[in-house]
This record gives structure tokens, sequence and C-alpha cells, in this order.
């Protein structure tokens, strides 16, 4: 545990013993902040803006389905998306980077999917609308750092890209101790009101991520560019929606949480501009 106080102190409920054990970032291989804080500072920015746009979500991913979602349940998927965006960073591989490259969006987006499933699966909804919505949240996870997939992407323009890059920036195991997963899991208890102790693991195999990436993510595009040029119009769509209010609450509450005066032209672009830019304008001018 640091000694470092931490801002969310009063709203984190999670086992004190946990604070500043996984980190929200590294910086030159040194661990950095609390990955559980930038959970709890992402949902805090969500619920300043998701309110406006939760309607215009709520008929893109029923778009998407096919069938209904309603706005309560695209609110409880969203936010299953935010929690889980980073989970990928509780793994060892991120903190002991050894030998491959590891990249904490290719877990996260997988758990995701699984997460997502299983909430559809306990409505009443088809195996497509399930399989379609599970898949834009993913891929949403999945390239909350675009810019580093879209790099590898560029040189490895092959049918099969999607699975290569999984095989690429994946070791062959990743392994989460079981107090970030209890963590993980009681917030997803407190925020949506649903256990995902039995997807959380100790260790996933990449043969099992590279099947959902690469097998049922992949299969659903290939089938619906050949067969439903509108249904794969909502998909792109559906992702892309998505990854910009989770790249826009994921960078927010970076901004909340880390002691940086410096910040880049892309944080910027997303701290200062566009519509909610006034909700965090005073916190971002107050570090200049």
């Amino acid at each position: 545990m640091s000694d470092e106080k931490c801002i969310y102190e009063s709203r984190c409920y999670l086992d004190k013993q946990i604070c500043w054990k996984f980190p929200e970032y590294l910086t030159k291989n040194l661990s950095k902040g609390c990955l559980y804080a930038h959970i709890f500072a992402c949902l805090e920015q969500l619920e300043k803006f998701l309110p406006r746009y939760i309607i215009c979500y709520q008929r893109l991913l029923s778009r998407v389905a096919e069938e209904r979602i309603n706005a309560k349940l695209a609110e409880r998927l969203i936010k299953a998306m935010i929690i889980l965006h980073d989970y990928g960073k509780a793994s060892e591989q991120y903190v002991r980077l050894t030998g491959k490259i590891y990249y904490h969006e290719v877990l996260s987006g997988y758990v995701t999917f699984n997460v997502i499933e299983n909430i559809l699966r306990q409505q009443t909804y088809g195996r497509k609308a399930v399989e379609s919505i599970a898949s834009i949240f993913a891929m949403a996870t999945f390239m909350h750092h675009e810019h580093r997939i879209v790099r590898i992407a560029r040189r490895m323009m092959t049918p099969d890209i999607l699975a290569r890059i999984i095989r690429r920036i994946t070791p062959t195991k990743i392994t989460v101790r079981d107090e970030a997963n209890r963590a993980f899991n009681k917030i997803m208890q407190k925020e949506i009101g649903i256990s995902i102790k039995s997807i959380l693991k100790k260790e996933y195999n990449i043969g099992e991520v590279e099947y959902t990436y690469g097998t049922r993510i992949r299969g659903l595009l290939l089938r619906l560019h050949v067969s439903n040029i509108k249904k794969i119009s909502r998909i792109y769509m559906g992702t892309v929606a998505l990854n910009h209010i989770l790249i826009i609450t994921d960078i927010r509450a970076a901004n909340k949480t880390r002691d940086k005066k410096a910040i880049s032209r892309y944080f910027g672009t997303i701290l200062t501009k566009g519509r909610g830019s006034e909700i965090i304008w005073e916190d971002f001018r107050e570090k200049l």
C-alpha cells in the first residue's frame, strides 16, 4: 500500500489492502497510480455526460441487435465496459513484462465480450443479437488504444489480421491474482448488480482469447460483409460510438488522477474540445 492519499477513498468500497497494488499505468517500467481509483474516476466521468447520450446509445444498440434494448440495459452494458476496459492491467504480465509484448486491451476486450454475452443471455435475446452486441463492446474495448493496434495492422494486411494481431501481442498465458478478480467482481456487483465471479479466471490461455477474436468476432464480420451491408455498417457505427465514449471517459479520468502538467495534443483535444468539455475545463486549467 502506498502512503499517497487516494482522492477516491471516500467512494471506494474495496478492501484497503488492495489500494495501490495494481497500477493505473507504467512510466519507464515504474508502476504509477491505482488501477481501481482510475475505474472510480471513469465511472464518475461517465455519470456526468452519459445521461445526455443514453437515448442515442439505446437506439444504436437496438439497431445492431435488431431487437429492442431499453435505456436501462444500455446503461448497464456501457458501465460494464467502462469498469472492465483496463482489466488486463490487473495481470502479472502487465507489471512484470518479460519477453513478449503485452497489450492489456486484448484481455480486457476478451473479458468484456464474455461479460456482455452473459448479461444478454440472462435476458430473452436471440443468439445473433447477443453475438453482435458482445462483439461491438469487445472491439470498442480492444481498440481503446487504437493507435498502436493500427500501427501493427499496417504491417500485417492479411485476411486473418485480427487473429494474427492477437498472436503477436498476447503471451501464451496471462495470469490474474484472485484479489484483483475479487475487486472487479465487487465493483460489478455494486455498480451493476451482477456477479462475474464465474467468468473471471486466474489464468487465461491465448487459444481461448484468439478464438473469441479470430473466430467468433471475425466470423461475424465476414458473414455480414457478404450477406448484409446495412447490418455491417451498424456494427461499425456501434463500435465507433462505444469506443468514443470509452476514450473520452478514460482520458478525462486519467487527467483527474494523474499528476501530469504536460499533456499531449490528443489528450488536450479530448479534454478541452467538443460538447461536455466544460465539465472538466477547470480541473485541466489548474494543472497547467
